[in-house]
């Protein structure tokens, strides 16, 4: 059927420009945040007694900090609240690497494990003036292996060639740039990295539903389901309803709007009210941009929104709905919308109630509908698509509802 296949065919290019979308936005979501993420998942490499060439091939590491390896502090970081600054962060030297290279390298460690950093230094004070005891205090960091920030760094160097009488020319073959960082998983990084795989995933979902028309299937047995000639009877509604956008037909008796994969199907006698709305877009507070569109309410209160493709084609859509019946409120107020919250049946007696859907006073049956050509729709009343009289009442409503995105 012709329905059917038109539904499948739009929803089907629908969902290309939803996969693209998703591939795009997953693809920069993973390619920015996957090796961090891939990394932390993969876990941390133990660089306590690993060698100088493993720990620079290393980018998430855990060290065993002791009386063996710590070799004192060389700089602190501190944090500001309000007037007072107190120390976040300590940066300590460490010992790494095997019996073929040893170097001197940094570790970041927060300020909460200051008492055994004290303690193990305490140690190391001991066994180096020969009054070691058998304690050994042990602290574990865990954390991404990053170059040094660039004071700290100068501070490293200037520890190293004051306290153990290396040159300056020497530091490259007794010192490692890296520093373990002390709780640097990101796990902002690990959701985005999983959030960019969701994304490519649901794109990957929606073009297979798609495509094998499920969604579309699901449509035919739910008409199948209302008796025998109804799908004839929507058939003949669709094929000759009024074309506005891609998604957007009206019909005689249903409005149909292919949102996403799915159809959605509206019995016109159910619209009680409908206006063109105007929503204008910012990006900080910088106008970009407007959309046009036409949003319909039922009469169980349930919201539609109608794309348009300018405010001429959102006055056309309305113009529609006057030729077709009375039964629609047409145009929008903020009296209107306050009856309608806080009334809907007395908004419902504005016209709704009051008339029959299609017995329209001004000759509706063909002749109105027709002026929109099946699609090639023309401005209804000569192109002056001011719709401020709704239903030919003595209201007057502007004509479109403006926000602000």
């Amino acid at each position: 059927m012709t329905m059917f296949k038109e539904i499948k065919k739009r929803a089907t290019r629908n969902a290309i420009f939803t996969l693209i979308f998703c591939l795009v936005a997953g693809g920069f979501l993973f390619v920015c945040f996957g090796k961090d993420a891939l990394t932390y998942l993969k876990g941390a490499t133990d660089i306590t007694e690993a060698s100088v060439a493993k720990i620079k091939d290393t980018d998430y590491a855990e060290i065993t900090l002791d009386k063996y390896n710590l070799y004192g502090c060389y700089s602190e970081q501190y944090s500001k609240s309000g007037s007072s600054e107190t120390v976040s962060d300590y940066y300590y030297l460490v010992l790494v690497g095997d019996d073929n290279d040893m170097r001197l390298m940094g570790v970041k460690v927060k300020a909460k494990n200051r008492s055994k950093l004290e303690k193990i230094e305490e140690e190391y004070t001991a066994m180096d003036n020969g009054e070691d005891t058998d304690t050994t205090t042990t602290l574990k960091i865990k954390g991404k292996l990053t170059k040094m920030e660039s004071q700290p760094y100068q501070h490293f160097k200037q520890t190293i060639t004051d306290s153990y009488d290396f040159s300056y020319s020497e530091l490259d073959s007794v010192t490692l740039n890296l520093m373990v960082v002390d709780g640097t998983v990101n796990i902002g990084e690990m959701i985005f990295c999983l959030a960019g795989v969701v994304i490519i995933l649901v794109g990957i979902i929606i073009m297979i539903v798609a495509a094998s028309g499920v969604t579309v299937n699901k449509f035919k047995k739910e008409l199948e389901s209302r008796g025998p000639g109804y799908i004839d009877y929507v058939e003949q509604d669709f094929v000759n309803a009024v074309k506005f956008t891609k998604t957007v037909r009206i019909g005689r008796e249903f409005t149909f709007l292919i949102k996403g994969t799915k159809c959605v199907m509206i019995p016109n006698n159910e619209i009680v009210w409908a206006y063109p709305v105007k929503t204008t877009h910012r990006t900080n507070g910088i106008k970009t941009g407007s959309t046009h569109s036409v949003k319909l309410l039922n009469n169980r209160k349930k919201a539609f929104i109608l794309p348009a493709d300018n405010a001429d084609q959102a006055n056309d859509i309305i113009g529609l709905y006057a030729n077709m019946t009375d039964t629609i409120v047409l145009g929008y107020d903020d009296g209107l919308n306050g009856l309608f919250s806080r009334n809907f049946d007395e908004f419902l007696n504005i016209a709704y109630k009051n008339h029959i859907y299609g017995d329209k006073s001004n000759q509706y049956a063909n002749d109105n509908y027709n002026n929109f050509d099946n699609g090639n729709y023309d401005n209804v009343n000569n192109g002056n698509n001011n719709y401020d009289n709704a239903n030919n009442g003595n209201n007057n409503y502007d004509n479109t509802n403006n926000t602000t995105m």
